[in-house]
């Protein structure tokens, strides 16, 4: 009877040694391994922080002389919806921190566009995310009009 266990017992020491039981090393790497999957999976999922920034290029002389600001008509597109308003540029939010902020999945996509009205020779308009500036772009002329679209990743 002895002699017949002996190959069984061989047999399930190697499946056990093969498959990883009862080996604590091996159960911590792949415990590891699926902990930082989900991080990841939760990472890519969470919501960005995108940053829409406007200023005027080239500032008239006479309107920082009279303490005028220029001034631009802004729209932002996103999944909610659209807002459009009249700013005075650099645009700033109403914590004075300049631009306005979006929170976007990744995928969404936010679109802008602004025209200058008045007091600055041209626009830029200025798409962030976590302080990468996805894209930037600049018009020149008296009410040109400056459009910059970015893909949230």
């Amino acid at each position: 009877m002895k002699n017949r266990l002996a190959p069984l017992a061989l047999v399930a020491a190697g499946i056990l040694a093969l498959t990883g039981c009862g080996d604590p090393e091996a159960e911590a790497r792949e415990s590891a391994s699926q902990q930082a999957e989900m991080r990841a999976a939760l990472e890519a999922s969470a919501p960005r922080t995108v940053l829409v920034e406007v200023e005027p290029v080239r500032t008239y002389d006479f309107y920082e002389r009279l303490g005028d600001k220029p001034t631009a008509t802004v729209s932002v597109n996103t999944s909610e919806g659209t807002e459009q308003a009249d700013v005075n540029l650099p645009m700033i939010d109403n914590q004075a921190d300049p631009g306005a902020t979006y929170s976007l999945a990744r995928g969404e996509v936010l679109s802008m566009s602004a025209q200058i009205e008045e007091g600055a020779a041209g626009i830029l308009c200025r798409i962030s995310v976590d302080g990468t500036v996805l894209v930037e772009k600049t018009s020149t002329g008296r009410y040109s009009v400056v459009s910059c679209a970015a893909t949230i990743e």
